[in-house]
């Protein structure tokens, strides 16, 4: 990874809501490496407080909680007119079509099943994101100055001009 400070990068923030430490820790590390911030908690309650205190771009929540189910925690997400356009994505060990159906009326943009693959996940993380945000990316772009990377279409931008880049 390389510093960001003062650069200009526009990074999605993820919140990441998992009671198991050892599933937070994979995910933190899977999307930090792919370009996101991230922040952790343990708890429904947590992830209340830390939704509503600086709102993430979008929410990976655990539906089983030690505290709150995930589909309370979503339900009081969806209420709150700080945190009601977060997107959320449920992730369980619960994958019943009951359950989803559940997840989905109450507001989850998608629901991914445990166990699942990281690249999966961060593939549904970018899409979400893309859809609800409008936006062209998922990743971020580079700025400085009157430098601009754009990682996914791969080119570079300098005085408003494009720079044209050849392999070596």
């Amino acid at each position: 990874m390389f510093a960001t400070e003062g650069l200009g990068i526009e990074m999605e923030r993820i919140l990441i809501v998992d009671d198991e430490e050892d599933l937070l820790d994979l995910l933190y590390y899977n999307l930090e490496v792919t370009g996101f911030e991230v922040e952790k908690a343990a708890t429904g309650r947590a992830a209340l407080i830390k939704a509503s205190e600086n709102p993430p771009d979008l929410i990976v929540l655990d539906v089983m909680l030690p505290d709150l189910l995930g589909f309370e925690v979503l339900r009081t997400l969806r209420s709150r007119e700080e945190t009601r356009s977060i997107p959320v994505i449920l992730l369980t060990a619960r994958g019943e079509e009951s359950d989803v159906l559940v997840g989905f009326e109450m507001g989850a943009d998608d629901y991914v099943s445990k166990p699942f693959s990281p690249r999966e996940l961060i593939a549904r993380i970018r899409a979400v994101i893309k859809r609800v945000a409008g936006k062209e990316s998922a990743r971020p772009h580079i700025r400085y100055g009157a430098l601009e990377i754009d990682l996914d279409a791969h080119r570079v931008f300098l005085d408003d001009g494009e720079v044209v880049l050849a392999p070596q």
